[in-house]
């Protein structure tokens, strides 16, 4: 935030019908309660959305002065790199789809999110040096 570089985590995405395999950047957010992925990167992904549910809570949210409806997918399993650059699978009970609720909203900056969820149900722990410019996600037992 204004000049200081954000936590990204490169992923690809299994799971989801008829998804493609592309790689996607997302923002660690520790303030997010969700893994979303942006409107963007669910394009990119070629998600079909209309054969998304609701979320049954906070079905609306707001993101970067955006309103979104947020709907959800079910068991997902996203591949990253470890260290040793090789594939680590991690798997989520569900991801957040945003979609905008105003057609002609403009939204292509908005990035995906990595939330607490996601460290939270593959048991990470995240570290972060901004001294050293450091990050790194540690699997606890």
């Amino acid at each position: 935030m204004f000049g200081e570089e954000g936590l990204y985590l490169n992923f690809t995405i299994r799971g989801i019908p008829h998804t493609n395999a592309m790689p996607i950047n997302a923002l660690i957010d520790t303030g997010s309660p969700w893994l979303a992925l942006s409107p963007k990167d669910s394009k990119l992904l070629n998600i079909p959305i209309k054969n998304l549910r609701t979320a049954r809570q906070f079905t609306n949210i707001s993101f970067a002065g955006h309103k979104f409806r947020r709907l959800i997918t079910k068991e997902v399993e996203l591949h990253v790199l470890d260290e040793k650059n090789k594939v680590v699978n991690l798997k989520m009970p569900s991801v957040s789809v945003l979609k905008p609720t105003k057609k002609k909203d403009e939204i292509d900056i908005i990035p995906s999110v990595i939330g607490m969820d996601f460290l939270t149900s593959n048991n990470l722990s995240l570290y972060y040096s901004p001294k050293k410019k450091e990050a790194y996600l540690i699997k606890e037992d």
